[in-house]
């Protein structure tokens, strides 16, 4: 499956990500309209259980791992 980017835009736009743990379904919304939902197979896609018992190394918001373009806009606000 080819990787999907979020349109690059000179306007504020609301990105918001739900996760359910009990349903194991994801959903991405952008500024309130649904963009894309996921069916997690278990729950070790949970973000809770990110890097085991003793957690993550690599907690910051826009540092990407995987090679992945680098995120180049504000975060306003994070829950």
């Amino acid at each position: 499956m080819a990787p999907t980017y979020l349109p690059i835009s000179s306007t504020t736009n609301y990105i918001v990500v739900t996760y359910n743990n009990a349903s194991l379904i994801g959903d991405l919304y952008t500024n309130g309209i649904p963009y894309a939902t996921v069916d997690f197979p278990n729950t070790t896609y949970s973000p809770g259980s990110y890097g085991g018992a003793g957690g993550t190394t690599e907690n910051t918001f826009g540092n990407d791992v995987y090679g992945d373009p680098q995120f180049g806009g504000n975060i306003y606000e994070a829950r």
